[in-house]
């Protein structure tokens, strides 16, 4: 039984831990990744602040996904 508790907690602690990323492609830009991903400009600025919109990307940087319009939110 108590093997079972640990195991869903871990689950369940590595889940909320996990958020969606994606790393920086040569030529990727802001626009193209949150089009491609399916959320707005906003948004992903809005997930990635200190990420400048004036500055380019650097390939290999990696930035941090919004929740997608529709995707029902970890459950705690």
């Amino acid at each position: 039984m108590w093997r079972s508790l640990l195991l869903t907690l871990g689950l369940a602690a590595l889940s909320l831990s996990t958020a969606a990323t994606v790393t920086v492609k040569p030529g990727d830009t802001l626009y193209g990744i949150a089009r491609r991903q399916g959320v707005s400009l906003e948004a992903l600025l809005a997930k990635n602040k200190g990420v400048n919109p004036q500055l380019a990307l650097k390939v290999g940087q990696v930035l941090q996904l919004p929740q997608r319009p529709g995707t029902p939110a970890p459950r705690p």
